[in-house]
């Protein structure tokens, strides 16, 4: 049943997420305006990641292949951005750095914006077969991570 939900870029997902949970004891700024700011910017990435991955329904996946009987999901969070689950996860571990003043950690969850560059161009690739009117989606929906950016 794991495997199902496995490939490399699951696995590489975990690796990163690993290195900024380790990475985090090696804290060297402690102040409360860090904290706060941490503290909004991970609980907003967790209701991004949430809210998308509910607007997904059936069709959320840990893998980049889609589900079979899925629908393509544009409206919504969808809406803003082709990936926000990514959106949020990248806004969670930024918080989560920032909340706990590790820069080696801050640096890890940077490389997060990376690597979903690469998973969701896959992403697309294998999206753009299954689903003919994504590259209407993709015309509409500019942005792909990162609103207003990326």
């Amino acid at each position: 049943m794991i495997a199902k939900y496995m490939d490399k870029y699951v696995a590489i997902q975990a690796g990163i997420s690993l290195v900024i949970l380790v990475l985090t004891p090696f804290a060297r700024f402690h102040s409360l305006a860090l904290q706060t700011i941490g503290f909004l910017l991970f609980i907003i990435g967790f209701l991004i990641f949430i809210l998308a991955v509910k607007q997904l329904g059936v069709a959320f996946t840990p893998v980049v292949t889609p589900i079979e009987n899925a629908r393509l999901v544009t409206s919504g969070i969808y809406g803003m951005v082709r990936h926000p689950i990514y959106t949020g996860l990248i806004t969670l571990a930024i918080g989560w750095s920032v909340f706990w003043g590790s820069p080696l950690s801050f640096i890890a969850s940077l490389g997060l914006i990376i690597f979903f560059h690469f998973k969701s161009n896959k992403e697309e690739t294998l999206l753009s077969k299954k689903y003919p009117e994504y590259a209407q989606y993709k015309t509409k929906v500019k942005r792909k991570i990162i609103p207003f950016i990326y």
